[in-house]
């Protein structure tokens, strides 16, 4: 092997990970969301490799399992991608996955399989193997509604159809024929998923929607959950594996930084200060240093009344109370 044929441009990048990661940020945000079904969010999920990028769980008792596949260099998704063989004594994408999801179905019970990735799908028929869109599209209508797989019929479709079909079943022979309809039915393969720039563009506004905060707080709650990805991510730094409304919570609440007018008052009073309001700066100083259980005071006027003011010399007066003033 030559040294041109060891260069990889996308070796020790870290596309990928962000790929998945934000698509999980995505999912996350719907947490904040009191109608939303999502229940909690994992990464990186703990068990065997395949179903494990991002996890989703639902409140019907479903779990969603990504596995992301991302692509710097344009290539389209193939049927040959999922149905060939990588090296000579490796498992097939499709056969691996399959292996996979019988061992997620066994521990978690209701799981559906997502595939995600940027990659567009091939658009032309290649050796008898058919463009994998519309292949799996016609799939998916078909085991819909299937009772087994035998009821799968290409009657009436183009004849390269159920050899590609056949050839594609041939990386499930791991499964019972019960389980290959099964792992068709939960099986979705998402092409054409937002990139990078769309992701973190889709978690800002969902923010911004779920939240109702202006664009400067949106970004330090992005900024949030970008920092806690290290925790989130990490299973050895993780308290626990699924995050749920509560973790979300507070997540967002710790990184929200109190504005940095919050305890001083720069308003500036007239002076000299209005004769007659002395007297109401005196009670209202008096009341809350009182010895009484009720701390709280109502202080109200007139519109023109100008009640901030009259709480603002009270703070620049008497530093004494000023930390309690709110």
């Amino acid at each position: 092997m030559t040294a041109e044929n060891l260069n990889n441009p996308t070796a020790g990048s870290a596309e990928p990970y962000w790929f998945e990661w934000k698509t999980g940020l995505l999912c996350l945000v719907e947490l904040l969301d009191e109608d939303s079904e999502v229940a909690a969010v994992a990464f990186q999920l703990h068990g065997i490799k395949g179903w494990d990028d991002v996890g989703v769980r639902f409140r019907d008792g479903r779990t969603r399992l990504l596995q992301m596949k991302h692509s710097r260099s344009g290539d389209r998704l193939t049927f040959g991608d999922l149905v060939s063989l990588e090296s000579e004594n490796a498992l097939s994408l499709l056969r691996a996955l399959a292996r996979v999801w019988k061992s997620e179905m066994e521990s978690r019970g209701n799981v559906e399989c997502v595939l995600a990735t940027n990659r567009s799908s091939g658009s032309h028929w290649y050796q008898g193997r058919p463009p994998l869109a519309e292949f799996l599209a016609r799939v998916k209508a078909r085991v819909a509604e299937a009772g087994s797989l035998d009821d799968v019929s290409w009657e009436g479709e183009d004849e390269r159809y159920p050899r590609a079909w056949e050839n594609f079943i041939a990386e499930l022979s791991d499964l019972k024929q019960s389980e290959k309809l099964a792992f068709l039915q939960s099986l979705t393969v998402d092409m054409d998923a937002p990139d990078l720039e769309e992701l973190e563009a889709g978690i800002r506004e969902r923010l911004a929607v779920l939240t109702g905060l202006p664009q400067v707080s949106v970004n330090g709650l992005f900024n949030a959950l970008v920092a806690s990805l290290r925790k989130w991510t990490c299973q050895t730094r993780r308290e626990k594996e699924w995050i749920d409304r509560e973790v979300l919570g507070a997540c967002l609440a710790n990184d929200e930084d109190a504005p940095p007018w919050l305890g001083h008052c720069e308003v500036e009073t007239p002076e000299p200060f209005f004769p007659s309001r002395n007297a109401v700066v005196n009670l209202l100083r008096d009341s809350l240093l009182s010895e009484s259980a009720h701390k709280v005071d109502f202080l109200s006027a007139e519109p023109g009344g100008d009640p901030c003011l009259l709480v603002v010399a009270l703070f620049n007066r008497d530093k004494q109370i000023a930390p309690g003033l709110k």
